[in-house]
C-alpha cells in the first residue's frame, strides 16, 4: 500500500516535470517512423503507468502484438525494444551504443563522476574479478561463504528450543542465511547485523534509483532511503580492510587506496556500497525462488537430495569443484534463472547509427536514442524454451538445453538465448559466486532443515516494481514453519 501512494504521488510530480520535458524538447524528439509505436498511451506520460505496474506482462503482450521490435513512449524518450535473440549481438557489436553505467553508479550508490576517468584503476578491478571471482580463484570465496553460512545456521538454531517448529517467510529465511555470511565472506569482521535494516530499507527502494528520475523527486519521496544509503556509505568508509576480507576485497582496495588523488574515503564508501548490494540483491531473492520451485517439486526434491548427499560432506568446506558435481542442483538453479530474471538492458545511441536485423531490415537509431534488450522475452518465449512457464530442474540436463547448444526456430543461436546477468562488458561479474552461494544455500537447507508450508496453495508472483532490476523479490513472503535436523557441523571460529 506504501508502495502504490508512492507511486500516485510520484505520476503526479513526473506529470508535471513531463510536461515540461515535453515542451523543452517538442522539436528534438525524433521519432523512427520505421519502428511500431505501442499504441493506448496517455498524453505526456505515454506509457509510463503501464511500464511501472506490471513491466514484464506490458512488453510481452507488446511484443506478440507489435512484433520483435517496437517503440514504448515515456515521458522524456521513447525506448525502442528489441526482443528477438538474434539481434542482441548486433547491438552489442555497435560501439555507438553505451550502458550508463557512470550514470546508474551516480544516482543509485551516491558515487562520483571522477570515479569512472581513471582507466587505470578500471582496468585493474577487471583483473581482480577475473582472477578472484571466477574459476579456480572462487574457491576461497566459497569456503568462506560457507564457514559462515554454517555458522549463522547454528546461531539461529541455538534460538530454538528441544523439537520444536519456527515460523519463517521463506524470503525472511532466504535473507537470513544469506545476508551474513555472503557479506562476511567479503568484507570479513565488518558486523552487517548492526546495518541490517538500512540495507533493508534502501534494497526496498532501490527499484526506484535505477529509474534515474530528477534529483528532487528522491528529495521528496525517498528521503528515508537517502537516509539508509548515507548510512551504508559512512559504514564502508569507516570500515577498510576489517579482519578476515576477501583477498577480492583487500587488493580492490589496495588499488583504490594506491591512488589518493581519485579516491576519497567518501569515494571508497560508495564503491563498496556498490559491491554491497550487488553482492545481495540479487542473489537474496534467487535463493527464494530456487527453493520455492524446488521444495514444490517432490521429483526435484529427491533428486536433488540425493546428488548432495553424495557429493557435498558435511565436515568439510564445499568448493566449486563439488558444487559442480551437483548436475541436477545446477540444472534446477539456472532454470529459476531463466524464470526469475529480468534485467532490463538499456543502451544509449553516441551517434546516428544503423543496425540490421537478422531479417535483413534497417534500422536507424538517432543520437541520444535509447534501446532495450529484455531478456525476459527469450527465457519466456516457447521457440527456445518449451512450456516455459513450467519450473523444470532438469531441463538444462541433456545436450538438446545446454546454453551453448540453444537453438531458436532451427538457427543455433547458444547462450545469448539466456542472460540472467547481462551481456558483453555489463555482465555481472559476480555471477559465478552469485550462482555458488544460491546452491550451496539451497544445499544447506535442502540437506539440514525440515520444513512445512503453511499454505501451500500460496503462489506469489514476482514484485512488479522490481522487474527490470535483476532478479525480482516475490510481491508476498511464502509462510513456513521449519525446524533443524541434528547435523555434524563443526563450530569454527568466527
Amino acid at each position: 500500500m506504501v508502495d502504490l501512494f508512492t507511486l500516485l504521488l510520484l505520476s503526479l510530480t513526473v506529470l508535471i516535470l513531463a510536461s515540461l520535458i515535453l515542451i523543452k524538447n517538442k522539436k528534438k524528439n525524433v521519432i523512427n517512423q520505421s519502428i511500431p509505436v505501442v499504441s493506448s498511451c496517455y498524453p505526456i506520460i505515454g506509457h509510463l503507468l503501464s511500464f511501472i505496474f506490471n513491466q514484464s506482462k506490458f512488453i510481452l503482450d507488446c511484443r506478440q502484438r507489435y512484433g520483435s521490435v517496437f517503440q514504448i513512449k515515456l515521458p522524456s524518450k521513447r525506448i525502442i525494444f528489441i526482443t528477438d535473440p538474434r539481434d542482441w549481438a548486433t547491438v552489442y557489436r555497435n560501439s555507438n551504443f553505451y550502458f550508463p553505467g557512470d550514470d546508474l553508479g551516480i544516482k543509485i550508490f551516491g558515487m562520483s563522476a571522477n570515479n569512472f576517468n581513471h582507466k587505470e584503476y578500471h582496468d585493474e578491478e577487471h583483473r581482480l574479478y577475473a582472477r578472484y571471482l571466477q574459476n579456480n580463484g572462487l574457491n576461497e570465496l566459497t569456503q568462506q561463504f560457507v564457514k559462515y553460512l554454517r555458522q549463522s545456521m547454528l546461531n539461529d538454531k541455538d534460538t530454538f528450543e528441544n523439537d520444536q517448529w519456527k515460523y519463517s517467510g521463506l524470503l525472511e529465511l532466504s535473507h537470513l542465511m544469506i545476508y551474513e555470511a555472503s557479506t562476511r565472506a567479503l568484507f570479513g569482521d565488518i558486523k552487517p547485523l548492526e546495518f541490517e535494516k538500512q540495507f533493508k530499507i534502501f534494497d526496498n527502494k532501490i527499484h526506484y534509483f535505477f529509474a534515474l528520475l530528477p534529483k528532487f523527486i528522491y528529495t521528496l519521496f525517498f528521503s528515508q532511503a537517502l537516509e539508509a544509503r548515507q548510512s551504508l556509505m559512512k559504514v564502508f568508509s569507516l570500515n577498510q580492510h576489517c579482519n578476515d576480507e576477501s583477498e577480492f576485497m583487500k587488493h580492490r582496495l589496495d588499488s583504490m587506496h594506491a591512488h589518493p588523488e581519485w579516491f576519497s574515503n567518501n569515494d571508497v564508501g560508495s564503491m563498496n556500497l556498490g559491491m554491497f548490494w550487488a553482492s545481495l540483491g540479487n542473489t537474496i531473492p534467487a535463493t527464494f525462488w530456487s527453493l520455492y520451485y524446488i521444495l514444490r517439486d517432490q521429483k526435484a526434491l529427491d533428486d536433488i537430495q540425493q546428488e548432495i548427499q553424495l557429493y557435498l560432506p558435511d565436515n568439510e568446506l564445499w568448493t566449486s569443484e563439488m558444487l559442480a558435481k551437483c548436475s541436477k542442483l545446477d540444472s534446477a538453479v539456472t532454470e529459476t534463472l531463466r524464470m526469475a530474471s529480468s534485467p532490463l538492458m538499456l543502451k544509449y545511441c553516441r551517434n546516428q547509427t544503423q543496425i540490421q536485423l537478422h531479417d535483413q531490415r534497417q534500422l536507424t537509431i538517432e543520437k541520444g536514442g535509447a534501446i532495450s534488450l529484455y531478456p525476459m522475452a527469450s527465457h519466456y518465449d516457447h521457440r527456445l524454451y518449451p512450456e516455459p512457464f513450467e519450473f523444470k530442474y532438469d531441463r538444462f540436463l541433456g545436450n538438446q538445453y545446454m546454453l551453448a547448444n540453444l537453438e531458436f526456430e532451427q538457427e543455433k543461436i547458444g547462450s545469448i538465448g539466456f542472460l540472467p546477468f547481462g551481456y558483453g562488458k555489463s555482465m555481472c561479474p559476480g555471477r559465478f559466486f552469485l550462482r555458488n552461494e544460491i546452491k550451496i544455500c539451497t544445499a544447506m537447507i535442502l540437506k539440514y532443515i525440515d520444513y512445512k508450508f503453511i499454505n501451500v496453495n500460496d503462489h506469489p508472483k514476482q514484485s512488479r516494481y522490481r522487474v527490470g532490476v535483476g532478479i525480482a523479490p516475490p510481491e508476498h513472503d511464502i509462510q513456513i514453519r521449519y525446524k533443524y535436523k541434528s547435523f555434524p557441523v563443526i563450530r569454527v571460529n568466527c
